[in-house]
């Protein structure tokens, strides 16, 4: 038998093989040849219907998140903490045991997973109600009341790593400040950076370059710093770094180097001091001091004005003024003290060593004098010792008997009360609105990190600053600590 096709045969052999290589073409088929392909049917990822609820617990309890999932079953769970897995947390609900304060302002997620796909749950926080000192960022080197070093599970070093802040470092860092989104700046001023800490942990460079210290004005990492120490910040989140500068002489200057969220930087226009024009004679040398900005974008400045004796050429004696100006948004500069003169008596103003400045919601400036160890007020009063006892140090406590070593850096609560970081005495002190002064974390003639309940221990103080719910950020050594203070009296 054959098949004629066109004048010539094929083969029967042939057109067999043919068929069974394509039973369709053949017009066979097995059962169900003209049915389509079967698929598996589309199973849409899960959906959560409960997520993971922030929470406040009592240090030493147990906090529990949970978690509901809608759709197409089975689940599986995976909870992470600061964006990290936790090992074996695979379950509808995660629960930190006894939670200490290490696990303040941790944040926990959920990842949920189906066959048709996975979705992340919003993030939850864990406030731990309690008192103490916190590792918040940076490797610090601690020790226990026995004096035996701790050893963390992480190296112990000074260096510039960006990432999680428990695995970031830092190189000095100095003054610190909280934005109102909880955002924590700081002057990293060995590395002359500016660093930023978000609220879930996470470390970045702002504005800065470390292997090009100067003074450029650019973006970002383009920017140039020198040894930044202050750190201030105005109601609309911009930050204001008090920025060194060397002279060719070997004279020390100081910049305002204004920040803008996004890493922007300029440096602020001061105008010529007014006092530079003296009969007194003629001004060699003006170096700022310190720095304080008010919420409205006011910058303070405290400054030495140098004078040379008029008509004399060498072996002259220097006549020194010291000033504090406040500059406002517009570039105005007003001359607030002029402190060659005024109601301070007997004081000698040539030793004036003006640390550190501050401004209350009046508008009344506060300085601290390493030199007289006391802390001053500068209103339209005048200006006078609002804590301390002049040109005598100590540690005690209380309000007329109240005593400082070497004061430094300063910030205000929402309540009014004065915190004061006393270099020499490694302690932060409070001073409430009556000038009552009491030692709130660290202990005297102790200059090491001990975490935990307070006082503890501190070592290499350089900022401070609170966040909206009062928490204090401290740096010191080569990292950032969080004071959790008992609730206000």
């Amino acid at each position: 038998m054959s098949t004629k096709k066109q004048g010539w045969r094929l083969p029967v052999a042939l057109v067999s093989a043919l068929c069974v290589a394509s039973l369709g073409a053949c017009g066979g088929g097995g059962k169900g040849d003209s049915s389509p392909a079967e698929t598996a049917p589309f199973v849409p990822a899960p959906a959560i219907t409960a997520q993971p609820l922030s929470q406040s617990v009592q240090n030493g309890q147990p906090a529990t998140f949970t978690i509901a999932a809608g759709g197409a079953g089975p689940f599986s769970y995976q909870w992470n903490r600061n964006g990290v897995a936790i090992p074996g947390a695979t379950g509808a609900g995660y629960t930190v045991g006894a939670v200490q304060l290490g696990d303040n302002a941790a944040i926990f997620s959920v990842n949920v997973r189906n066959a048709g796909g996975n979705v992340e749950s919003t993030k939850a926080s864990l406030t731990v109600i309690g008192t103490g000192l916190v590792s918040f960022a940076g490797a610090m080197r601690q020790k226990d009341d026995t004096g035996l070093t701790r050893i963390p599970a992480r190296p112990l070093s000074a260096g510039l790593i960006d990432g999680p802040a428990r695995d970031a470092r830092f190189y000095n860092p100095k003054g610190v400040v909280v934005d109102a989104a909880g955002n924590v700046f700081v002057a990293d001023s060995s590395n002359h950076i500016i660093r930023k800490i978000t609220p879930d942990g996470v470390v970045s460079t702002l504005a800065g370059n470390p292997v090009m210290p100067g003074h450029f004005d650019a973006d970002g990492a383009k920017a140039g710093f020198h040894v930044p120490t202050y750190l201030g910040m105005d109601a609309k989140g911009t930050l204001y770094v008090f920025d060194q500068r060397t002279e060719a002489a070997g004279q020390y200057a100081s910049l305002v180097r204004k920040v803008s969220p996004a890493g922007e930087v300029q440096t602020l226009k001061i105008p010529r001091d007014p006092l530079n024009v003296s009969p007194a004679g003629t001004a060699v040398d003006s170096t700022n001091l310190t720095m304080a900005v008010d919420a409205a974008g006011n910058v303070y400045i405290a400054a030495w004005v140098y004078y040379k004796q008029i008509g004399c050429e060498s072996n002259c004696d220097s006549l020194t003024r010291h000033a504090v100006r406040r500059i406002a948004p517009d570039g105005t500069a007003t001359t607030l003290a002029d402190l060659s003169s005024g109601p301070m008596a007997g004081i000698n103003l040539a030793a004036l060593q003006m640390n550190a400045m501050v401004v209350d919601s009046t508008g009344a400036v506060y300085i601290s004098d390493t030199s007289a160890q006391v802390i001053w007020k500068l209103s339209a009063k005048g200006m006078y010792v609002h804590a301390g006892k002049s040109h005598q140090s100590g540690t005690s406590d209380g309000k007329e008997n109240a005593r400082f070593s070497s004061p430094g850096r300063m910030v205000f609560d929402k309540a009014g009360n004065l915190f004061v970081i006393d270099n020499s005495n490694t302690t932060i002190r409070r001073i409430t609105p009556s000038g009552v002064v009491t030692t709130v974390a660290g202990t005297p003639g102790k200059n090491d990190i001990v975490l935990g309940d307070l006082p503890g221990s501190l070592s290499g103080i350089g900022g401070i600053a609170f966040d909206a719910n009062g928490v204090l950020y401290v740096t010191v050594s080569d990292g950032v600590i969080k004071v959790m203070l008992p609730p206000a009296q």
